[in-house]
């Protein structure tokens, strides 16, 4: 099981050096990865947590897809 989480940056955004490890991790192979997604915001801001939804996001997307198995 792989955990990835992240805090959330500015307005909803994921922290630049965790967009840099999201380029590296499409190198690996996500075929039969199962994951587990986490991450911390604070509630002052409109988008809470937001960074955890855009990871979720890129995870599901076609460039994950192809390697990924699940994200919770």
């Amino acid at each position: 099981m792989t955990l990835l989480g992240a805090y959330t940056w500015g307005d909803g955004e994921l922290p630049d050096e965790f967009l840099d490890f999201m380029d590296e991790m499409l190198e690996l192979d996500w075929k039969e990865a199962v994951t587990a997604l986490f991450g911390s915001g604070d509630t002052s801001y409109r988008l809470y947590c937001g960074a955890l939804d855009e990871l979720e996001e890129r995870m599901a997307s076609d460039l994950f897809r192809r390697r990924h198995l699940s994200s919770v």
